[in-house]
């Protein structure tokens, strides 16, 4: 039988000590769980609430020295705690009632699925829906209260700033078709939106937070959304100009980095044109969030202060060469260190002394062997959710910098055994065999002179059936069909 206690449970606390006391002396009137509280309180508020949450066995205190967010203190705890199995996400102005609320979730919560809870209706931009609820409508797992299965989360794109925090990873369940993989429990609504005098389980105070701080910073998230519609329909205007995805692949007149590349006074940048819409097409869905960002190759320290810039005040920029000189350009929030890439140990090294990355970029010294050895010692420190990138692929076929068209140790040629290991798992002759490539890598991306690799956890494919069959069906269709 499986042991509740075992379950994690997660808050996430901003500048109100008594919610978070509230909160753990209901729960541990039942509950003996492990407890993390992520917190981005003030200086003050911090200590008090560290305070409270060690005084009680079993919690966890994880302090940022900013507000981090809800969605992205979620994304936090998915990408970095060693967790696994189903975790319990909680509102920090919930108190628990009554015993059995997980023993209830966790009675619903099957091994395949994403999280059950609180499911309603959204749309695209993360505002509720009541009527008018349609295919196009976005099923929406409420974060007040749920229990995900954390290896499936991490398949998924991360929760997000504030406002609707799940908004990003609903939508790309919704376009995938895999809404089915949140299951809806009718009295965690009535709990989460106080639908009922007295509900079951748990008292929820609704924007307890809010009534504390004064805010939510729903403005900022607000801006946000206007921010993208506003790029939506630049984009659409763009392709209806540009009539084909080549000279839309060619147009350099618009974008953030492209703006600060050519109008924003910097250090010297030097970058291929059409990688600025690469990066913005990979890079955006990591703006304005907390963000480690690892660059190989500093030259005059251009690009980290470019990075800098794009990703925002909550981004910490590592910029590593084997020049000692660029240990001068150190600047906030921007960190250098030297390090050899055709040295093993020396990145070995380099990477144990770093937090795991969101992003990695290999400019450095475009050789063979460097490029080479490079991802196959960062790899490991690229957090799940993030992103590799290999630039100046061209190499691989200068003979100066050890290439040749397909001689096999070239990273062109490197890079296409992942393409391989993505396949590993419909190998029928054993000639390739599932290894961590294979569980971890989600896609590959291939432009002119670079690579984009997107590491995600991957579990074995399924393939599925729905529908009414028009016609009989062979015994193996009909093994498909009958398991749903």
């Amino acid at each position: 039988m499986f042991d509740i206690s075992t379950i994690p449970i997660v808050t996430i606390s901003y500048n109100s000590p008594d919610l978070i006391f509230n909160l753990l002396n209901s729960i541990r009137k039942f509950y003996s769980n492990r407890i993390y509280v992520i917190d981005g309180s003030d200086s003050d508020n911090a200590h008090k609430i560290k305070e409270i949450s060690l005084a009680f066995d079993g919690v966890h205190f994880e302090g940022f020295e900013y507000n981090i967010h809800h969605g992205p203190g979620m994304a936090w705890v998915i990408q970095n705690l060693a967790l696994s199995g189903p975790v319990l996400f909680i509102d920090s102005d919930m108190r628990a009632t009554e015993n059995g609320f997980i023993e209830d979730l966790y009675s619903n919560l099957q091994t395949h699925l994403y999280g059950v809870g609180y499911v309603i209706h959204i749309n695209r931009d993360g505002f509720t829906i009541t009527e008018g609820i349609d295919d196009s409508s976005v099923r929406y797992l409420h974060p007040a209260l749920m229990l995900c299965n954390i290896e499936v989360m991490r398949q998924w794109p991360m929760p997000i700033k504030h406002g609707a925090p799940m908004t990003d990873t609903m939508v790309s369940l919704h376009d995938q078709g895999r809404s089915d993989l949140l299951l809806n429990i009718e009295w965690v609504g009535d709990v989460s939106d106080n639908l009922v005098e007295n509900p079951r389980f748990l008292i929820h105070e609704m924007r307890g937070t809010v009534k504390r701080t004064g805010s939510y910073n729903l403005d900022e998230w607000l801006n946000g959304v206007v921010a993208k519609r506003n790029k939506d329909l630049t984009h659409k205007a763009n392709a209806i100009t540009l009539n084909s995805q080549e000279a839309k692949m060619n147009n350099h007149q618009s974008g953030i980095l492209l703006d600060f590349f050519e109008n924003h006074n910097h250090r010297m940048i030097h970058k291929w044109m059409h990688y600025f819409e690469i990066y913005e097409r990979h890079f955006d869905k990591f703006r304005s969030n907390p963000l480690n960002l690892m660059e190989f190759g500093v030259l005059h320290g251009g690009s980290l202060q470019m990075w800098k810039y794009y990703f925002g005040k909550e981004s910490t920029i590592f910029g590593i060469d084997i020049n000692p000189r660029c240990a001068d350009l150190v600047e906030d929030q921007i960190q250098i260190h030297i390090a050899n890439q055709e040295d093993r140990d020396s990145l070995r090294s380099l990477c144990q002394s770093l937090p795991k990355m969101d992003i990695i970029i290999d400019d450095g010294g475009h050789t063979m062997q460097q490029q080479v050895i490079t991802f196959e010692e960062t790899w490991n420190q690229l957090k799940v959710g993030g992103i590799y990138v290999c630039e100046d692929l061209h190499t691989s076929y200068w003979p100066a910098f050890g290439g040749g068209l397909r001689l096999p140790h070239t990273f062109i040629e490197y890079s296409k055994q992942i393409i391989d290991q993505l396949h590993a798992w419909h190998s029928p002759d054993g000639q390739l065999t599932v290894d961590s490539m294979t569980r971890n890598t989600f896609a590959i991306h291939y432009y002119s002179s670079i690579v984009v690799i997107e590491k995600r956890a991957i579990t074995p494919p399924i393939s599925r059936m729905k529908g009414m069959p028009s016609f009989p069906l062979d015994p193996a269709e009909q093994i498909v069909f009958d398991r749903g």
